[in-house]
């Protein structure tokens, strides 16, 4: 485990710490640029409903382009959105972290200072970089020194389909940040472990995100995404989650019909995709 510096408040890199899916708070910290100084902030916020944000993204739906699956680039569209979404799951904010709310302004001053500081953007960086700042794990490549070959046993430099050993499971390692009281600024690391996936769920994912080219000059594409398909299929496909818990216990399949509606959407989402990118077959 490494050790950083935010402020004054140590940073946790690895720290095993579990994601409690019943929690009434979540606290993410920011740093916000004052000049040359920076200072830490805390959001707390109330944890939202899977039918809420998908509303959010179905009305603040954008044209985005895309690299490897990965987006690389969102226009932001509707503020107002998401603005509304935050002030429905504000608590307070904290330049600290601690449960305690003693010696800060009180929760309508708070609101007041964060309207009379647009410049800061919180209420879009606390929805889209609190809740929405999620990413995956990246595992290093491991070089084999057996050289590929194809099909009928000829060393080509690429990859024998008939060679490779599809697992029944894949994981997927999701990291996010979180102010934890107990443990300070912590990376908390979730593994969403899948079973094989049949053809007839493939095809879901596919038609529920279907992605249109707008402007072919920018590549831009708007992504047509069925939420609700999106979330029942990780509902059906996920077995456990290794690094949430839900009243302390953890995530299996044998309680899964307790653990699986919790789970925030956002990382049902962002696993999934990843999950399928990983299988997906690429022309050319």
């Amino acid at each position: 485990m490494s050790e950083l510096q935010i402020e004054g408040q140590d940073l946790k890199v690895g720290q095993a710490v579990a994601w409690e899916l019943t929690a009434e708070e979540l606290i993410y910290p920011f740093q916000l640029q004052v000049g040359s100084k920076t200072a830490p902030l805390f959001v707390h916020l109330k944890p939202y409903r899977a039918d809420d944000l998908k509303k959010l993204l179905a009305e603040t739906a954008s044209a985005v382009k895309y690299e490897d699956d990965d987006i690389s680039e969102i226009v932001k569209s509707k503020p107002e959105k998401i603005t509304a979404f935050f002030w429905k799951h504000f608590i307070r904010i904290s330049g600290h972290g601690r449960a305690s709310a003693e010696g800060d302004p009180n929760e309508e001053k708070q609101r007041q200072w964060i309207r009379d500081n647009p410049r800061f953007d919180i209420p879009h960086k606390a929805v889209m970089d609190g809740f929405g700042g999620i990413a995956t794990k990246v595992e290093p490549e491991i070089e084999s020194d057996e050289p590929a070959t194809n099909g009928n046993g000829n060393h080509s430099g690429e990859l024998d389909i008939f060679a490779l050993d599809f697992e029944v499971t894949k994981s997927i390692v999701l990291t996010q940040r979180l102010y934890v009281p107990e443990i300070g600024i912590a990376d908390l690391e979730m593994a969403h472990n899948f079973r094989r996936e049949t053809a007839a769920e493939y095809r879901r994912y596919e038609q529920a995100t279907d992605k249109q080219l707008i402007n072919r000059k920018r590549q831009a594409y708007q992504r047509s995404v069925n939420h609700d398909v999106i979330e029942n299929l990780y509902n059906e496909l996920a077995e456990s989650v290794e690094g949430m818990t839900i009243k302390g216990e953890p995530c299996v399949i044998a309680n899964k019909s307790k653990w699986a509606p919790l789970v925030p959407y956002w990382h049902k989402q962002l696993a999934l995709m990843k999950f399928f990118s990983g299988i997906q077959s690429k022309n050319g």
